[in-house]
């Protein structure tokens, strides 16, 4: 019997994007997210969506959210799985994790649904990397009419909650972003 990962839809994602792009997805997901623009347009404000970033992973807050104050985090490198995570990934991983965590609590969120998509031990992943989701429950923020339809519609750009991240994780005197 096969095994089955719920990274499974998106690596069948991945692998579409690949035969239409030409591209692997996630190496254009992360230069989308490195190399992004404001929402609003604006140019006087950041643009940074990271939160967290060493040499082997980046926590983010994504463009479109499913949930309002989610936060992703992946691999910048092939690692479709933890048994293909040297220890050095190993613990970025954890400390990604760890920030996510310790950040969305500093912003009063006590619940969080974390969701880690991941590819198949026993199969093909050359298109799949490891992908975190952090899903907070925000008791002061209810489901919304957009929510019942599948679209969600948050009440703050992408770009100033990231930036609400890092001065929560770092304090306001250590935010050079």
């Amino acid at each position: 019997v096969p095994s089955y990962a719920c990274g499974d839809m998106v690596r069948e994602f991945a692998c579409r994007y690949r035969e239409a792009a030409g591209k692997n997805f996630f190496d254009s997901y992360l230069r989308a997210v490195k190399n992004n623009t404001r929402t609003d347009g604006r140019t006087d404000r950041q643009a940074n969506l990271e939160v967290f970033e060493d040499d082997n992973v980046i926590l983010f807050v994504p463009k479109a959210q499913t949930s309002q104050f989610e936060l992703q985090m992946m691999p910048k490198k092939e690692c479709s799985n933890i048994l293909q995570a040297d220890p050095r990934m190993r613990k970025s991983l954890n400390l990604g994790i760890l920030t996510a965590l310790q950040t969305l609590e500093s912003m009063g969120i006590e619940m969080v649904s974390s969701i880690e998509y991941s590819g198949r031990f026993d199969g093909n992943n050359k298109d799949m990397r490891m992908l975190y989701v952090f899903l907070p429950k925000v008791p002061f923020s209810p489901g919304a009419f957009s929510e019942a339809q599948k679209r969600w519609i948050c009440g703050h750009y992408p770009e100033d909650f990231a930036l609400a991240c890092r001065l929560k994780r770092k304090g306001p005197e250590n935010d050079n972003s």
